[in-house]
């Protein structure tokens, strides 16, 4: 299945990070259902490696990898 993950919200942080809302990428994966698919470590890791690679944005250091910040879309 493949998802598109979204920002919802936009943000600055302290570290020089920013989120801007709408920033999304597409990922690849075999879970059927968006909540389970951000509940996945397995899954958050693909996002963080699919945002630093796509914005050079990595998640995991402002504590983004989850559904308050990301929404998941299952397109088919």
């Amino acid at each position: 299945m493949l998802y598109k993950v979204t920002v919802k919200k936009t943000q600055q942080f302290s570290n020089g990070i920013r989120l801007e809302k709408g920033m999304s990428i597409e990922v690849v994966s075999v879970i059927a259902t968006p909540s389970s698919f951000l509940a996945s470590s397995r899954e958050r890791e693909n996002i963080r490696t699919a945002f630093m690679t796509k914005y050079g944005v990595d998640l995991q250091k402002v504590y983004a990898l989850n559904p308050t910040w990301l929404e998941a879309q299952r397109i088919n």
